[in-house]
């Protein structure tokens, strides 16, 4: 049965060659007549991926009050997020319900330098503020920015790929991306303790994740609301945007109400 999403297989594409030549040919037809890719061979080790899995079940597993300890301030968008305490809707000013899942997200403004570059300036301390880290669970930190360095890496060399399909140098978007501004969300969807009033535009039409003001992507109505499904079958995955153009950056396996949804 023929894919319904293009499929592209990154071994070996960073090298010139017949195999990078049809993978940037791919690219470039799915930008322009789909505007998704599944990604294969794109070397994010099942460590990692099991690695934030496992902590993220484990942070959303605590005591409520314990996250709460976790929330940032005003404007702050790092720590925990409770359910229905956000809407991703209103950020396309469409007024639905709260979305009904837990979250957790990061950047890369640890560092003051890096936030410095990236734009932080007096009246935007907020938006580059650092991350509000954990207790628990053990390895929660190192887990997210091993997990948050590989997704980088993965962004820069499908960029390269999509220059290349834009006819462009390979490195032309590198400076551009450089100082970029991106989260790392983790969402966790609970199973209801009671029934949803209406199902909130999150729920319905749109999955968010591993990141933040630049990561949340659309998908149709028949599907739940973390997961994916292709040719009668359900997949987790990972979602990443860059320069306004999406990429699935892999299938992750069957999912279920319960688990948690990393995009970046």
């Amino acid at each position: 049965m023929t894919s319904l999403i293009p499929l592209v297989d990154l071994n070996g594409a960073s090298e010139p060659g017949a195999h990078r030549e049809e993978v940037v040919e791919t690219i470039r037809q799915a930008c322009e007549d789909t505007g998704f890719l599944v990604v294969t061979g794109h070397g994010v080790s099942d460590e990692v991926i099991k690695g934030i899995d496992a902590v993220s079940r484990e942070f959303f597993s605590l005591p409520h009050e314990e996250k709460m300890s976790c929330i940032g301030g005003p404007g702050v968008y790092r720590g925990f997020t409770p359910i229905e305490t956000s809407t991703l809707a209103l950020s396309r000013d469409i007024v639905t319900p709260p979305d009904l899942c837990e979250a957790f997200s990061i950047n890369r403004f640890d560092d003051h330098e890096v936030a410095l570059r990236s734009g932080l300036r007096e009246g935007r301390e907020a938006f580059f503020a650092p991350n509000i880290w954990p207790e628990r669970p053990e390895g929660f930190k190192h887990t997210f920015e091993t997990y948050y360095g590989v997704m980088e890496d993965l962004a820069t060399r499908l960029m390269r790929l999509m220059a290349l399909a834009l006819n462009l140098d390979e490195h032309w978007f590198d400076d551009k991306i450089r100082d970029h501004i991106t989260s790392l969300t983790v969402n966790y969807y609970p199973e209801l303790e009671r029934p949803a009033d209406q199902v909130s535009f999150d729920e319905v039409n749109t999955l968010t994740g591993v990141v933040s003001p630049s990561f949340s992507t659309t998908v149709s109505p028949d599907c739940k609301s973390n997961q994916l499904t292709e040719n009668g079958k359900i997949f987790r995955s990972c979602l990443i945007r860059l320069s306004s153009i999406w990429v699935t950056s892999w299938p992750l396996g069957p999912t279920t109400s319960g688990s948690p949804l990393t995009t970046v």
